[in-house]
């Protein structure tokens, strides 16, 4: 899945992207992977990974785009799961972010995981869908949102209403017990603070995967993008050049 990570702040939302994409290594590409491999410890980590059922994963790609806008100010950050029934699943999930207009981001949750079951029923991925709620009897200002689409499980969940919090899905679990405490501190952070630590927690991550596992499955630029109740906006974003 490479790295997404999703925070709703007091301050607004917060949604941060690595650009990575991995490709899982197939039995037949052992040998391939061994020839490649001179260091008889690379060999040795790479069996005893397989042999425990562990993922073995590279990255092919540090410039995938992770993170599409909607409209109504809904944003959709996804990872995972690169291929759809023989090509790439992003032109399919443009078509459906672009023409597609939901009130709230718990129906475009909804209906992103009823579309992602026709294009690609057996794909195994996840989605973070953020936006604000309008308001209503009980809270006075547009509520943030967050939800997880996990097409794996074929269901929808979300943090409760009203509330703020994090979601993070990464190639490795580094960042979790950090993530936990920085949730406790929600209210003292500013919209600033919680845009550094979703960087900060990529870039954790990605060192995490270079330094102890030896491996590249979180790379490449950072996207950042903020949503607030009446707003969105970019704080990094890769752009095509030449």
């Amino acid at each position: 899945m490479s790295m997404i990570i999703s925070i709703c702040g007091y301050y607004g939302i917060v949604m941060a992207a690595d650009s990575g994409a991995s490709r899982h290594i197939l039995m037949s590409d052992m040998k391939m992977l061994f020839a490649a491999a001179s260091d008889k410890g690379i060999k040795d980590a790479i069996i005893k990974s397989h042999e425990e059922g562990d993922d073995l994963s590279f990255c092919f790609s540090d410039t995938y785009e992770k993170i599409h806008i909607m409209h109504n100010n809904i944003a959709v950050s996804g990872g995972g799961a690169y291929q759809a029934n023989g090509g790439p699943i992003n032109p399919k999930l443009d078509h459906f972010f672009m023409n597609s207009f939901f009130n709230t981001p718990g129906e475009a949750a909804d209906a992103l995981l009823k579309y992602i079951k026709v294009i690609a029923p057996n794909i195994k991925c996840g989605f973070h869908v953020c936006g604000y709620d309008p308001p209503d009897e009980k809270f006075n200002i547009p509520i943030p949102r967050l939800y997880f689409v996990n097409t794996l499980d074929n269901t929808v969940s979300s943090l409760e209403k009203g509330t703020t919090g994090l979601m993070q899905h990464a190639a490795n679990d580094s960042m979790e017990p950090m993530s936990k405490l920085v949730v406790n501190n929600l209210k003292s952070l500013t919209l600033q603070d919680t845009i550094d630590y979703a960087v900060f927690a990529i870039k954790a991550s990605a060192m995490f995967e270079k330094c102890v596992l030896l491996n590249n499955r979180i790379s490449g630029p950072i996207d950042v993008l903020v949503i607030r109740p009446n707003s969105m906006e970019w704080v990094s974003k890769k752009k095509l050049h030449a």
